[in-house]
This record gives C-alpha cells, sequence and structure tokens, in this order.
C-alpha cells in the first residue's frame, strides 16, 4: 500500500501524513536539532551543577520531542517508509 494510500484510509493516519508533511514541521524540527546542538555544546569542565541539572532537563525535552516526531512519523508514513 502507498504512503498516499494509508493516509486516504484513516484520519489518524492523514492527520499524521500532514503534520509530518508540513515544512512548518520540518522548520521546527531542524530549530530544535540546532538548539540541541548548542546545549550539548554548553558542557563544561569544571562542571556548574545548576546548569548540569538545567541541560539535563533541556535535553529531556528534547528527547521527548524526538520521540514524538518519530512515533508521529512512524503513523504517518508507515514503518517501511521511515526505514
Amino acid at each position: 500500500m502507498r504512503v498516499d494510500d494509508r493516509a486516504n484510509t484513516n484520519k489518524v493516519y492523514k492527520a499524521c501524513y500532514c503534520i509530518i508533511k508540513s515544512p512548518y514541521t520540518t522548520a521546527f524540527i531542524v530549530s530544535i536539532i540546532v538548539a540541541n546542538t548548542v546545549t550539548l555544546a554548553l558542557d563544561s569542565y569544571p562542571t556548574n551543577i545548576d546548569l548540569m541539572n538545567d541541560l539535563d532537563k533541556v535535553n529531556t525535552a528534547f528527547s521527548m520531542i524526538f520521540i514524538i516526531e518519530m512515533i508521529i512519523k512512524i503513523i504517518g508514513l508507515g514503518f517501511k517508509a521511515c526505514l
């Protein structure tokens, strides 16, 4: 089954497909990747405990965003298309 056909069979598939194919989603994910790179570059020695705790929270938030993106891609495009 083609990806377009799959998106037309179910409202959830179609919504996820539209989200993933949106240029705004792509721009958002690229900006999150850049922000994640910047936060990873803030790691220093000797370590500041408060900064490390804040960076851990931010990295957890970034990881959650990437996991949500992956789930939406798998639903919208199908597992084979994501490989």
